[in-house]
């Protein structure tokens, strides 16, 4: 996995490379892409007026202009992506090897999949979203909503695909007053996930979970083999946990093979 940096380097480069709004864009090159892709993108996102009527067409010619636009001011759009609000942090963190190269998010569900922050406590990598708040009868609570979404890089700054008209912009989380949320993955290198059980092999009834994705990931990056990564805890990835324990003495492990709180935080050194 990379480090909360390495995906912001990730989304600073696509507002280097003049990357562009178009809607359900998650990283296509912009020089890959046909009038019929571009439309077809729209088409699929699906946007619609008040009066429900469908807007793509007329979102393809905003696509087209402000590429266009770009084209004529002398930009080298070689490397320019096409990507939402949303899929340039899926972009991001695909092209880190944060999440698999097939994995999608959207606005709402980075919102359910990230820890809620204020934004004084914002950051590097943390998301800012755009959000209408309402009162949920049931959780008794005031509930949000997310529309839109950026990412925080550090000393007051977001980079935003903020629209088809703009593009992927820089600008101060200041001057965006209508992102009023901000979320914090912990899906990075540089952070130790919390550890909510040991993690063992039981045969017959193999444990499996993110946690122990996260668990053969890091023997992996310590020089272990513990099989395929897929999330279950087999015969490969308790002798690999054997073998980082056994190696690691001064953790005076009485249960080998077992993952416990000692064995995770090693790990993730």
């Amino acid at each position: 996995m990379a480090t909360r940096q390495e995906f912001c380097d990730a989304v600073i480069a696509d507002y280097e490379n003049h990357s562009v709004y178009i809607g359900t864009g998650n990283g296509e090159l912009v020089e890959k892409l046909t009038i019929e892709k571009i439309h077809k993108m729209e088409e699929t996102y699906a946007r619609r007026d008040s009066k429900g009527k469908p807007l793509w067409n007329s979102d393809t010619r905003r696509d087209l202009a402000f590429i266009g636009k770009c084209y004529e001011q002398g930009f080298d759009m070689s490397k320019a992506s096409a990507e939402d609000c949303s899929g340039l942090a899926v972009h991001g963190l695909r092209e880190t090897g944060v999440i698999k190269p097939t994995a999608d998010y959207n606005c709402r569900t980075f919102q359910e999949a990230a820890e809620e922050v204020p934004l004084k406590d914002l950051q590097p990598a943390d998301f800012v979203f755009n959000a209408k708040l309402k009162y949920d009868e049931k959780k008794k609570k005031k509930v949000s909503s997310a529309s839109h979404m950026a990412v925080y890089i550090g000393d007051g700054y977001i980079i935003e695909s903020r629209g088809r008209d703009y593009g992927v912009v820089k600008r101060k989380l200041s001057d965006a007053a209508n992102f009023i949320i901000g979320g914090r993955l912990d899906w990075f290198s540089d952070e130790i996930p919390v550890l909510t059980r040991e993690l063992r092999y039981i045969e017959n009834d193999l444990m499996y979970g993110k946690d122990v994705e996260q668990c053969q990931e890091r023997l992996v990056l310590k020089g272990y083999n513990p099989g395929v990564v897929d999330g279950y805890y087999g015969r490969k990835t308790e002798d690999a946990v054997i073998n980082f324990q056994v190696a690691h003495e001064e953790l005076n492990i009485k249960r080998l093979g077992v993952v416990g709180q000692k064995t995770w935080a090693k790990l993730w050194e």
